[in-house]
């Protein structure tokens, strides 16, 4: 990987959907590792430095909220996107207050994704499903 390569780092226990997020950050131009739980996700970022996360929130061993409040703990700066199936206010803000930068209600569609991580939408137009918190 090169020094203008941008590494994300996705992270969800399904193979399916973590390689369809993996394919399309592929095809947006950045380079991808995949890990399937919260504490694979953790070896990774320990391994080496990322841009995002993008992290379902329900998974096995770890799952994306406390995997989010230990990225806040120790890279307090790095941008995390939640994607989930289960999509409530009550998760949609405990993923605000822990420092999400957004939370994605499943299935996420490739102009979500793309305009989360500043690649622009074909028609810049607003997406339904998305959640949209600033980090303070």
């Amino acid at each position: 990987m090169d020094a203008e390569t941008k590494l994300v780092l996705v992270v969800d226990d399904n193979p399916l959907t973590a390689r369809w997020v993996e394919g399309l950050m592929r095809r947006l131009g950045y380079e991808v590792v995949v890990a399937f739980n919260g504490e694979e996700a953790i070896h990774q970022l320990a391994a080496q430095p990322v841009e995002t996360v993008i992290s379902d929130v329900e998974m096995p061993v770890i799952n994306g909220f406390d995997l989010l409040q230990f990225i806040r703990l120790r890279w307090p700066e790095l941008p995390v996107i939640l994607m989930s199936a289960t999509s409530t206010a009550e998760r949609r803000e405990t993923a605000r207050i822990y420092g999400a930068k957004a939370f994605l209600e499943k299935p996420v569609n490739s102009d979500q994704l793309a305009a989360l991580i500043g690649t622009r939408t074909p028609r810049g137009d607003p997406v339904e499903g998305l959640h949209l918190f600033s980090i303070t």
